[in-house]
């Protein structure tokens, strides 16, 4: 796992009354998807004219993701 998803997963465990603390793969996931969102917004805004995959390809950059 990179470091950006390290730092995203890290933000979704919560403490309970009893008990260990849980993770929560939720969040995680909205974590993820907002981060996305805001990469390919930044990603289009920097750059009107590129494709989509270029869009793509920077939220993949940005999670370390190798095809």
């Amino acid at each position: 796992m990179n470091t950006k998803l390290k730092e995203l997963e890290s933000q979704c465990w919560e403490s309970r009354p009893y008990g260990p603390p849980w993770f929560n793969a939720e969040k995680f996931a909205e974590l993820i998807i907002r981060h996305s969102i805001w990469i390919a917004y930044h990603s289009h805004a920097m750059s009107k004219d590129a494709e989509f995959t270029q869009h793509l390809d920077a939220v993949k950059e940005h999670f370390g993701i190798k095809d």
